[in-house]
């Protein structure tokens, strides 16, 4: 995961760095990276035009960077992989006051969950080998706030991760947040 804004994405050869370009990149600050394999990469960002933040997510197909139109007006950032060759993404809505499960499958099916109506989530990890997820965050109180952790536990079979999934519900997997408390100084 990538921390706060960046302008560039860059790639190691193996032997030295060098700067992605292509026009999908151009005039973003870059929030996160995921390479899901060698010519499958995606990052995701915004572009700030007439003092207006305009969500970007781009894709590199192992040749072209291009953008992605994401199917809700969400500002995404942290990424990581589902486990079977599609993405999830933790998303703001534009006003920053809800957080987003963004799900692409790998056949681009996209579904959402809710995570909070209170804060951003900044950082997804998936336990590797399965297609259970972790997500971290805060939940504003009023005398502070609470640190906050999301389980998403896959129980689907395999086959039946094809046609998308839901972060909760009977048979779904559960959505399960823990908390510690902190105090604002």
């Amino acid at each position: 995961s990538a921390r706060g804004q960046q302008e560039v994405v860059v790639r190691y050869n193996g032997t030295a760095w060098r700067q992605a370009t292509g026009s999908a990149l151009r005039g973003a600050q870059f929030s996160d990276i995921l390479a899901l394999a060698r010519g499958n990469v995606w990052v995701s960002a915004s572009r700030y035009l007439a003092h207006r933040n305009l969500p970007l997510l781009a894709h590199l197909n192992g040749t072209r960077w291009s953008r992605v139109q994401l199917p809700w007006r969400v500002d995404p950032g942290a990424m990581a992989p589902d486990g079977r060759g599609g993405l999830w993404i933790a998303a703001e809505d534009m006003s920053g006051s809800q957080s987003w499960a963004l799900h692409l499958s790998r056949t681009g099916r996209w579904s959402r969950s809710l995570l909070t109506s209170t804060g951003p989530v900044p950082d997804l990890a998936l336990i590797p080998g399965t297609g259970s997820l972790w997500a971290a965050g805060a939940m504003p109180t009023a005398a502070g706030a609470n640190a906050a952790i999301w389980a998403h536990v896959d129980r689907q079979p395999q086959a039946a991760q094809e046609g998308g999934r839901r972060l909760a519900g009977p048979g779904h997997g559960q959505l399960a947040a823990a908390g510690s408390r902190s105090r604002r100084r």
